[in-house]
């Protein structure tokens, strides 16, 4: 972000190629492993939101009633795929506290999270969806009818003022 604002409306290619070196060889900017660039600070949010999902994973925090899943599944708009019920059972059955789905574009996660959003808030849990992009933010508030959808960058600033 700031990246972005240092950059001016119409700035030229060696301007911004310019502000990129300047980024770049900032002491808190890391390279990563892939050649992209992250910041100790993203680092250390990153570090501590994984201790925080980690350190549930053993309490039994949101295991559902198999029947009541069983019957959302039958109930859905449109029938699930096989993948699709063994990622809503598993999720529902672990009780890990935090969980990640992660599968390639177009094999229905978005279709899936509306599901469990459905079963976490009829069982009567808050669900936040969490997005690496305002796009994809975008997309899990409007299909699977989130309320409430944050990206990475708000994640950071959130767990820092926490």
């Amino acid at each position: 972000q700031e990246f972005a604002a240092a950059a001016g409306q119409g700035a030229s290619v060696d301007e911004i190629r310019a502000q990129a070196g300047r980024f770049t060889r900032r002491p808190d900017v890391l390279a990563t492993e892939l050649g992209e660039f992250t910041t100790l600070d993203l680092v250390a949010c990153e570090r501590r939101l994984i201790a925080a999902a980690v350190g549930r994973a053993s309490e039994g925090v949101g295991v559902l009633d198999t029947r009541a899943v069983d019957r959302v599944i039958a109930k859905a708009d449109r029938p699930l795929t096989a993948d699709q019920t063994a990622v809503v059972r598993e999720i529902t059955a672990r009780g890990r506290g935090v969980e990640v789905v992660e599968a390639l574009a177009g094999t229905g996660k978005t279709y899936t999270a509306g599901v469990l959003r459905e079963l976490y808030e009829h069982a009567g849990y808050e669900v936040l969806g969490v997005a690496p992009t305002g796009r994809a933010a975008r997309e899990l508030t409007e299909r699977a009818l989130l309320q409430e959808v944050l990206e990475w960058h708000a994640i950071t600033s959130f767990s820092e003022s926490h």
